[in-house]
């Protein structure tokens, strides 16, 4: 069998050798178990987030794609704190990318961990794999008090500062309670981190949908779509949501 850690020039094994491919989801699987063929799209190059799932380490690694063989997957990956990686042979773990617009998550197990010269994983090769559109399957109920919450004007600059919470975010925008009505199509910016988490995000929203909780509320319900929001944020949110749901999972809260 061909060696999973074999250099770049030996990335595929003759059609002969390889086993059969399983079939493509298809096109109206969204949100539900499929599998992907033969993982083509995982080839060298490739950029994904590999979360163990231990519970209690909620950290997550970038990694990169260096071979795929019929037996594993060989991955260049760095801690985000530039320590060596916390992870053992046999570990459960999940792979998060993005092809083709889609999100996708993977799970298998580590099969070898090499720390020298470079932080080298090999995984098995997944089977299976969920897919969903961003903003359906990423999505986090909870409830955030952001540390900064603005109506801005159409020059960016604060107009009023505003008493909110985060009721529900999503890789494509969130969702606001807040003690005054704001017009819709109007821009918000909100500055908030994720329990447990000390990086802070600052983002902006448009006002899409506005509504009062009651007739005799003084609460408002604001649906908003994140504008302007770098590659880098999303990624890192669409993490923190998927650790958020899994960590739930784990406790057989949802």
């Amino acid at each position: 069998p061909a060696d999973p850690g074999a250099g770049p020039g030996d990335q595929r094994e003759p059609a002969a050798d390889r086993p059969p491919e399983p079939a493509r989801a298809g096109p109206g699987a969204d949100g539900v178990a499929g599998t992907v063929a033969a993982f083509v799209d995982l080839k060298p190059g490739t950029r994904l987030s590999l979360l163990p799932d231990t519970p209690g380490r909620r950290f997550s690694y970038d990694a990169v794609v260096r071979h795929v063989s019929a037996q594993g997957i060989r991955l260049d990956a760095r801690h985000p704190d530039d320590e060596p990686l916390d992870i053992e042979p046999g570990d459960a773990v999940t792979l998060l990318l993005q092809l083709h617009g889609r999100m996708y998550t993977l799970s298998t197990r580590v099969k070898l961990v090499e720390h020298a010269p470079i932080e080298v994983i090999v995984i098995e090769r997944p089977r299976s794999a969920q897919r969903a559109e961003r903003r359906e399957f990423f999505r986090l109920l909870t409830s955030l008090t952001p540390r900064y919450v603005a109506h801005l004007d159409d020059d960016g600059e604060e107009l009023e500062r505003l008493e909110a919470q985060v009721t529900d975010i999503s890789g494509g925008g969130l969702q606001l309670r807040t003690k005054q009505p704001v017009p819709i199509g109007d821009r918000i910016r909100v500055v908030f981190s994720f329990d447990g988490e000390t990086e802070e995000i600052d983002v902006t929203i448009v006002a899409m949908l506005v509504e009062q909780l009651h007739e005799r509320s003084a609460s408002f319900r604001v649906n908003g779509k994140f504008i302007g929001l770098g590659t880098g944020t999303q990624e890192y949110m669409i993490r923190q949501i998927f650790r958020e749901q899994r960590d739930l999972q784990q406790r057989g809260v949802i």
